[in-house]
């Protein structure tokens, strides 16, 4: 909880007080709240109570990102097929980046 409200009590300090300072730390903990938090708990993995994990698996919906979307793709998609051929997270970056298998 003091990740997601820094976060935003930063936010607020950018836009209402011109705390250009804060911008790093925002970017930290965005991605802290996505890469960490919302990851694990998408998962079940962060806490032991299934209801609280669904309630952290929704801390990146500030930045765009549907929890039910990222169950579909990343829970069940990705991790049925991890590095195989059907894996959809080895195709993010196309045409720049190309992950291959093997």
């Amino acid at each position: 909880f003091a990740a997601w409200a820094g976060m935003w009590a930063m936010i607020y300090g950018v836009l209402f007080r011109d705390a250009m300072w804060c911008i790093p730390f925002i970017g930290f903990l965005s991605w802290y709240l996505t890469g960490n938090v919302m990851h694990d708990a998408s998962h079940g993995a962060l806490v032991s109570n299934p209801k609280m994990n669904h309630l952290f698996a929704h801390a990146a919906f500030p930045y765009g990102v549907n929890v039910s979307s990222w169950h579909i793709q990343h829970v069940m998609s990705h991790h049925i097929y991890t590095n195989t051929e059907s894996d959809v997270d080895l195709y993010h970056f196309e045409p720049i980046v190309v992950l291959k298998k093997g």
